[in-house]
């Protein structure tokens, strides 16, 4: 579902920012802009904001976006989950109390959802690091831009591909994040710099990207049966039209790869691959 009003998006990548103008359901305006290299810096330190949010209201300006109501994704805000079951009995735990109780002495930003899972009602949690979202808001504010909402990035690609069961592929140049998704939940994430000394070539990102992709595919087997790794594999990012990387996923790790939706709201100039997590933050509702 689409919402008829405009909507701005905003895609925070680890290289780019890429913006999308969603009016009546369909990308009428967007764009993207380079970002200050800084993955490699530790997590404890984050980089000037200045910079980022200068890029910010370039990119805003040249297209004329609207600054209020900007829904964000970032790939540089990782999210660590729990999903258990738990009892309209009892009253829902603040999310001080999930904190204490799964994130126990973490300075994190805690989201917890009530749902329903196979009839019987459930909290899914979601952590992320506080000095991160601090961060994020910071850099929109100093770039004069008005954020609605914020997540992490797999949230927004889930609801963007609209498979309920899958795992999805997030690979850029210089980290990648692969999720189990089932039941429209990311149950299992996991994300990796390739940007270490002895990751130079293409060759060795893949081959390290492989060995990290095979470890989380045995833990979803062990956890969830072996038929889990039967579901479909989604790939975006700025590789995720790279033969090499296609051939590996299939040939050496034995995943199914398949095709992104075909009835994206893009014109055939924006390539779904790159923006995919735009339209799971233009139906996300607020």
């Amino acid at each position: 579902m689409f919402w008829q009003r405009s909507r701005p998006t905003l895609l925070l990548e680890t290289d780019a920012a890429r913006l999308v103008l969603f009016e009546r359901g369909r990308a009428v305006r967007w764009g993207s802009i380079p970002l200050p290299e800084w993955t490699a810096t530790p997590p404890d330190t984050l980089p000037p904001a200045e910079p980022i949010a200068a890029a910010l209201r370039t990119l805003w300006a040249h297209h004329r976006a609207p600054t209020r109501g900007v829904i964000v994704a970032s790939a540089w805000l990782p999210a660590d989950t729990r999903l258990v079951p738990w009892s309209p009995d009892e009253p829902p735990p603040t999310e001080q109390a999930i904190a204490q109780r799964f994130w126990a002495g973490q300075a994190v930003r805690v989201g917890v959802h009530l749902l329903t899972r196979h009839a019987v009602p459930h909290l899914f949690a979601m952590a992320s690091p506080q000095n991160m979202v601090a961060f994020i808001e910071t850099v929109l504010d100093m770039a004069g831009l008005h954020m609605a909402a914020l997540e992490p990035k797999p949230l927004a690609l889930i609801r963007g591909i609209g498979a309920p069961h899958c795992f999805v592929l997030d690979v850029g140049r210089t980290m990648a994040t692969f999720t189990f998704v089932q039941d429209a939940l990311p149950l299992v994430s996991a994300t990796w710099q390739l940007t270490a000394p002895l990751l130079r070539t293409h060759g060795a990102r893949l081959t390290r990207l492989a060995e990290h992709i095979h470890t989380i595919t045995q833990r979803v087997a062990a956890t969830y049966g072996k038929e889990a790794l039967a579901c479909p594999t989604y790939v975006v990012g700025a590789l995720a039209t790279s033969g090499e990387l296609h051939d590996l996923l299939t040939t050496v790790l034995g995943l199914s790869l398949a095709p992104l939706p075909d009835d994206t709201p893009f014109p055939t100039s924006l390539p779904p691959h790159l923006y995919m997590a735009a339209v799971g933050l233009a139906r996300k509702r607020i």
